[in-house]
């Protein structure tokens, strides 16, 4: 909340549409904290039930609006399970000429990478062979 009502106030960011997630990791009680401001949802990968949850934060793009309030979302990890978060150059593609975004796609995509494999080596070659229209950028915690 504190970052909004800096940006909300500085004249200079009025225009600039800006997202953010932060993520706090308590490891000795394996948990974290989740907060978000109009970021894509975070993927958690559960290994031990080879599922994948998406996790929503509902926190507006920071500067839109001053008296936003955003609040954590705690959740429990358990050994082997993987938290990916990532920004929009990774599900923004052309298709035939065509530029389109596929969360839903892309999120599939992990989900069936991590069922093969959960050593990062294995994501990072399998991202490799795309090419992308936009920066993009992964955060795996494993």
């Amino acid at each position: 909340q504190k970052i909004n009502y800096v940006i909300s106030d500085d004249e200079t960011l009025q225009d600039i549409l800006c997202s953010l997630s932060i993520i706090l990791i308590d490891t000795s009680s394996s948990c974290i904290r989740y907060a978000g401001a109009g970021d894509l949802p975070l993927l958690i990968y559960r290994q031990q039930q080879q599922i994948q949850e998406r996790i929503q934060h509902n926190g507006i793009l920071l500067g839109l609006q001053k008296d936003a309030a955003y609040t954590d979302i705690e959740l429990t990890l358990h050994k082997g399970d993987i938290i990916t978060a990532f920004t929009d150059g990774l599900i923004d593609m052309k298709v035939n000429d065509v530029s389109t975004t596929d969360y839903d796609g892309f999120a599939l995509y992990m989900q069936a990478l991590l069922k093969i494999s959960t050593q990062f080596t294995h994501l990072e070659q399998a991202l490799k062979k795309h090419s992308f229209i936009d920066d993009a950028t992964l955060l795996w915690i494993k």
